[in-house]
């Protein structure tokens, strides 16, 4: 068990874009996807703190998770459980790891942090 919360975590921007990435995936997890070929696939639609709306394409590969921001231009992350983020190049596979003072991770950690509040607010639903 992670020595962090989850509820401690929502919305909190400050957290590593890394550890909020593995638990919007954790959270991901519970909610049913579609198959495409081998792979799982999510599609997340979800307002963020200023009620604009975003689309996130997840795919997982094997142990490997492709995020894609389809309504934005934060561009794509693969998330690796022993690796951690990177970047991803536009139609490429090649990624780059990711600082977490970077810009992009300053535009990620937003972005997920609002798709995890959506997805809790929708997991308390009955």
């Amino acid at each position: 068990m992670p020595p962090w919360s989850a509820r401690e975590l929502m919305g909190n921007y400050s957290v590593k874009l890394t550890v909020q990435a593995f638990i919007f995936l954790q959270e991901l997890e519970n909610f049913s996807y579609d198959l495409s070929v081998l792979d799982h696939v999510w599609s997340v639609l979800f307002p963020d703190a200023k009620n604009t709306w975003h689309h996130l394409h997840v795919n997982k590969y094997q142990k490997t998770y492709y995020i894609h921001h389809i309504s934005g231009d934060a561009g794509a992350l693969s998330v690796e459980p022993e690796k951690g983020v990177a970047t991803m190049e536009i139609m490429g596979n090649r990624s780059f790891p990711i600082e977490e003072d970077s810009q992009k991770a300053a535009v990620w950690k937003p972005i997920i942090a609002s798709a995890r509040r959506w997805l809790n607010v929708r997991k308390s639903r009955p």
